[in-house]
């Protein structure tokens, strides 16, 4: 099994010369994408109260409206792979259009699995706490932080399983979101933990990211106040 030195050379080998070009193309998509979103929060938080429901409701679609995109986004840097002809922006939009259905369905499929995880979970940590009442607080707060760390567990094994199913979607047109999900769980059994050395050994990039976009959210409070 390759280790998570490999796959770093192999993607700096894919971006040789090719840097500023990729950084770009994330900032322009970064940016396209968070615009919707940032409307959004500004008018929400300039409209009155009677106006609320709307601007949730432009949130949902908002939403919904990006994470296709952000699939396509995933699935572009597939094909530079392949090709470093391809056009970054110009591969996310067709992606994005072509696959919409199937990339929405595949996110609505994924989070509906993590509710469910959640709110079975939640509902038996309630019903522990609620039988064993008034007992010693220190048990109930054992259990809770077992159960929470079990909600986490699940939680990262869901993330990982599913990792694929983007790039499946991709390459396989006729795969349907469920058929991805059930595809991609069973190709990543034996390399979830070669993927989680990869992440933490690219952490500090997730750490300049989220920076930057505290900074961005920072920015839209400032203007919407």
């Amino acid at each position: 099994m390759k280790t998570p030195s490999f796959y770093r050379a192999q993607a700096r080998e894919v971006l040789k010369d090719n840097w500023g070009k990729s950084a770009l193309a994330t900032l322009a998509f970064t940016i396209c994408v968070m615009i919707p979103s940032f409307i959004v929060v500004v008018g929400a938080n300039g409209c009155e109260s009677d106006y609320s429901a709307i601007w949730l409701v432009l949130a949902l679609v908002a939403g919904f409206g990006v994470v296709p995109f952000s699939f396509g986004f995933c699935t572009a840097f597939l094909s530079y792979c392949r090709n470093k002809e391809t056009k970054l922006l110009k591969e996310t939009w067709n992606n994005g259009i072509h696959n919409y259905g199937r990339f929405l369905g595949a996110f609505l499929l994924f989070y509906l699995l993590l509710f469910v995880v959640y709110g079975v979970l939640g509902a038996a940590s309630f019903m522990i706490g609620n039988s064993i009442g008034n007992s010693d607080s220190s048990i109930i707060l054992i259990i809770y932080v077992l159960i929470a760390l079990w909600v986490f567990f699940l939680i990262f094994k869901l993330c990982y399983s599913y990792r694929l199913v983007p790039y499946l979607l991709h390459d396989n047109p006729q795969l349907k979101a469920f058929q991805a999900l059930k595809e991609s769980n069973q190709q990543m059994k034996g390399y979830k933990r070669v993927l989680l050395l990869l992440d933490l050994s690219i952490m500090q990039w997730y750490l300049y990211a989220f920076v930057i976009a505290l900074l961005l959210v920072t920015l839209g409070g400032i203007v919407s106040s």
